[in-house]
């Protein structure tokens, strides 16, 4: 039987309202249910819940209490609870929404305990809740959250199931981390309710369906991550509206036809678009306002881009870390072999080898990245491939999106 936390002398008795229809709980009973219901007694860390007299405020493991502030309000009240990777096993009991003040949540890495978001609305100040690799059915209850929600982590917690419609609720959420799940079905329109996104992270889910234009209007986008997903169609041309976009991740799909000029996007330091389906040349206007003078790093390999690798605008750029390689590229532009500050100084020491192998020749990566995987010719034996940065002279370029999706 789970230690009575309650019986103990424990300063801060702090009274809260009702959850649910049940009595009134003190902040002490609270911190009682939950190590009964999550099989306390077998936690990694049970420093001060197995026993220790005193304020739960001094010594109890997980818990962080605020300092004296300017009017001593939330002294002692509980700002973080802490339990990651601890052991925890069984239901996430409601009550702990209750805690009055609490500011972040962290239960990440306790793959046994079940987590539902009844009586979130209780927690009227959380911030931030991470519940990575913990068990989560259902979302549902978490559209009550209160306005100062700005962070949820829910990554491989085994959630199955279309892309939750109470998330597209949390109007104020910033950061969504919700990788390695099994999210099935499109991006619902109602995204856009979620307009103060920073980071939306989906990767590594199962979600289908074209990019939804609704994307495009999440204009304080910084980060936005796709990869590894099943989405299909054009590359969403409302995604150039993302003015404030740094990273932006689309690989691994099966995106198709043009790319994207992303002419727009002033900012922008990370594109990565390997392993799809997009066809054509390069825009000539490719990049045309994003930041010259910075490191930028572009992805295409691994797709179906043709002609030769030129673009107006890519010439201006200082430090660009481009890769081609596993496309139908049949020349480049020259004057890209000069850049010296290309590819990480591959360019100012192996000139066009650097960013492709020529047609006939081959390398690892499709360039060469040393002195010792250089571009090595195809035998004469072997018919000659027909297009830059072959990874292997035995067979012709291709897209290699298996294995990928």
């Amino acid at each position: 039987m789970g230690r009575k936390i309650a019986s103990l002398a424990i300063l801060l008795s702090v009274s809260i309202g009702n959850i649910h229809g049940a009595a009134s709980q003190s902040v002490p009973e609270i911190l009682n249910i939950l190590w009964d219901n999550t099989n306390g007694e077998n936690w990694e860390d049970k420093s001060g819940w197995y026993g220790q007299p005193g304020s739960y405020c001094q010594g109890w493991a997980g818990i962080q209490c605020y300092d004296v502030d300017a009017n001593d309000e939330l002294y002692g009240h509980i700002e973080t609870l802490d339990l990651t990777q601890n052991g925890l096993a069984g239901n996430l009991p409601s009550s702990v929404f209750a805690i009055p003040h609490l500011s972040q949540l962290l239960l990440r890495d306790n793959p046994d305990l079940t987590v539902s978001f009844d009586g979130i609305e209780a927690a009227t100040q959380l911030e931030r809740l991470v519940l990575s690799r913990t068990h989560i059915e259902s979302f549902q209850g978490i559209e009550k959250a209160g306005d100062d929600f700005r962070e949820l982590h829910v990554t491989g917690c085994g959630y199955e199931g279309t892309f939750p419609m109470e998330l597209t609720q949390l109007s104020q959420l910033r950061r969504l981390y919700a990788n390695y799940n099994n999210i099935i079905g499109p991006i619902p329109e109602d995204i856009a309710n979620m307009i103060e996104l920073r980071e939306l992270f989906l990767m590594d889910n199962n979600i289908s369906g074209s990019i939804p234009f609704e994307l495009g209007l999440l204009t304080n986008l910084g980060v936005l991550v796709l990869s590894n997903n099943l989405i299909s169609g054009v590359i969403q041309p409302s995604l150039n509206n993302l003015s404030e976009l740094q990273v932006l991740s689309l690989s691994g799909n099966q995106l198709r036809v043009s790319l994207l000029a992303f002419d727009n996007l002033s900012i922008i330091g990370e594109i990565y678009l390997q392993d799809n389906y997009l066809e054509g040349g390069i825009p000539l206007d490719f990049l045309f306002n994003g930041p010259k003078h910075g490191e930028m790093t572009i992805d295409l390999s691994n797709n179906s881009l043709s002609g030769k690798f030129t673009a107006i605008r890519l010439k201006e750029y200082d430090y660009m870390n481009i890769y081609l390689s596993g496309n139908k590229f049949d020349s480049i532009d020259e004057e890209f072999c000069n850049k010296d500050g290309w590819m990480r100084g591959d360019v100012d020491v192996f000139n066009c080898d650097g960013i492709l192998c020529p047609v006939g020749f081959y390398a690892p990566f499709g360039r060469q990245t040393s002195e010792d995987d250089i571009c090595r010719q195809c035998d004469s034996t072997v018919l000659g491939l027909k297009f830059m940065g072959s990874s292997d002279c035995g067979n012709e370029q291709k897209n290699y999106i298996e294995g990928i999706i």
